[in-house]
Order: C-alpha cells, then sequence, then structure tokens
C-alpha cells in the first residue's frame, strides 16, 4: 500500500493524478494523510482521505504501524514539518520514501526540518531544469529522479483547443 502525504493545496493536486491513474490501471491500494490546505483539496474533490490537525513523531509512528504501508510519498511543503515527520518515522521503521517538487523554487529549504537536513530516499523531479537547479542548491543528486508534473501534464492534456 502506498502512503501519500499531502500538507498543502499545490501538493494534493499533484497527487491526485497519480491516484486516478493508479486506481483505475493498476489496482493499487493507497491511503492519504493529509494537512493543512490539502484536506480542502481533498474534500472538494471528494477523494477518501485522513486529515490531521495535531502532528507529533508519536502519532505518525501510530500512523505508520496501523497502515504498513510499503512506500510513503510526500508533498515538499516550506516552513511546515508534516512531511519531514513522515519521513524520518517511515525511515525508523525501514519503510522507502519519496518526495515530489512540484514547483521550480526553494528546493534546499523543503527538506529542512529544525536545523536538519531531512532527505527521503528518492526525491521527483519535474525536469531537467529543476534537477539542476537541486543539485546547484545541495540536493544530493543521487535522490533525484526526473519524473514530471502530473497535474500539469493533466491540465495541459484536457486544454480545449480554439
Amino acid at each position: 500500500m502506498i502512503l501519500f502525504v499531502s500538507g498543502q493545496y499545490a501538493g494534493a493536486q499533484y497527487i491526485h493524478p497519480l491516484i486516478k491513474k493508479w486506481s483505475t490501471k493498476n489496482k493499487i491500494e493507497w491511503n492519504i494523510i493529509a494537512a493543512g490546505a490539502s484536506c480542502k483539496y481533498w474534500k472538494e474533490t471528494n477523494v477518501k482521505h485522513t486529515c490531521i490537525n495535531k502532528i507529533s513523531h508519536s502519532i505518525v509512528s501510530d500512523y505508520l504501524e496501523y497502515l504498513k504501508p510499503t512506500l510513503v510519498i510526500t508533498s515538499t511543503s516550506i516552513n511546515y514539518d508534516f512531511e519531514a515527520v513522515f519521513i524520518i518515522e517511515a525511515k525508523k521503521k525501514s519503510i522507502p520514501t519519496a518526495s515530489f517538487i512540484d514547483f521550480w523554487s526553494n528546493y534546499l529549504n523543503r527538506f529542512k526540518y529544525g536545523g536538519d537536513l531531512v532527505f527521503p530516499d528518492n526525491i521527483f523531479a519535474i525536469d531537467h531544469r529543476s534537477v539542476i537547479e537541486m543539485t546547484t542548491e545541495g540536493v544530493p543528486e543521487n535522490l533525484i529522479k526526473m519524473i514530471g508534473q502530473p497535474y500539469f501534464e493533466e491540465v495541459q492534456n484536457n486544454i480545449v483547443e480554439i
């Protein structure tokens, strides 16, 4: 089971096309843990999710123990510890982790937690430009995988010609 973790609206938008695609084609089991503005997005789109208002390492550890995901994929909110706590706790339990970059800015800041940098096992980049910018800012190149931006791609594919 894949556990998606989103803290901001744009992060939820990024995840949604993946869930729609994987749910219809591969029957992949998934769950969503959300906080902040992403709760609003999931509610507006009628997608099943669990909204968390209070975050702590013990709460996250308990969720991971209960759900037993095989992979945790997080958004990368700036100035918000939500995703970092999931990465830390998943790694303690040897659960593979990945985070995605949904926009071209503030790459390294997305992984700051307290005074530390908390990196997942993989970081999903939008394009070649974002890979270059991430490595320039100090994100370890060996963690970066270029996969695109599913929300932008979905919007682009649904534009009506004039």
